[in-house]
């Protein structure tokens, strides 16, 4: 798959590749090895480079998958099977482009933490954040917390 095959699909589906909300965490895990860091709690994180999945702890499933950057293949697990890295359009004015050049629809919003715009690619609830200069803070689709 290339860099813009997976962004088209993530941006569709809410999917890379085998990450995706409602798995149980535990055949992640026996896919993806250790973390590199983890947050234990109620519902623990588990971080792989720039990818955190979010496990809701009372069903063990991923309830959130979020990613951080797109600027290194390296910076996503190779068990993903992802040969490209992510690239997402350069800001917030590219992103919307890209999306309608796409035919896919979107819906922009304000997230009330820190003044950040979102807008959410309607078909997959993918959630694509980005800082009041315009430039990329993170993208990330879940579901509500089980």
């Amino acid at each position: 798959m290339t860099a813009e095959e997976t962004l088209d699909a993530f941006l569709r589906t809410g999917h890379l590749g085998v990450v995706r909300v409602g798995v149980p965490w535990s055949s992640l895990r026996a896919l993806l090895g250790e973390p590199d860091a983890r947050i234990e709690g109620d519902n623990p994180v588990f971080k792989y480079a720039d990818l955190e999945i979010y496990v809701a702890g009372r069903t063990g499933t991923v309830w959130m998958v979020q990613l951080e950057s797109f600027d290194a293949v390296s910076r996503l697990p190779v068990a993903l099977g992802i040969a490209e890295v992510l690239r997402l359009p350069a800001d917030r004015d590219g992103f919307v482009r890209y999306l309608e050049a796409h035919d896919l629809a979107y819906q922009v919003g304000e997230f009330h933490v820190a003044g950040q715009e979102e807008i959410a690619v309607r078909d997959s609830g993918v959630m694509v954040f980005f800082h009041e200069d315009g430039s990329f803070s993170a993208m990330s689709v879940a579901d509500k917390l089980p």
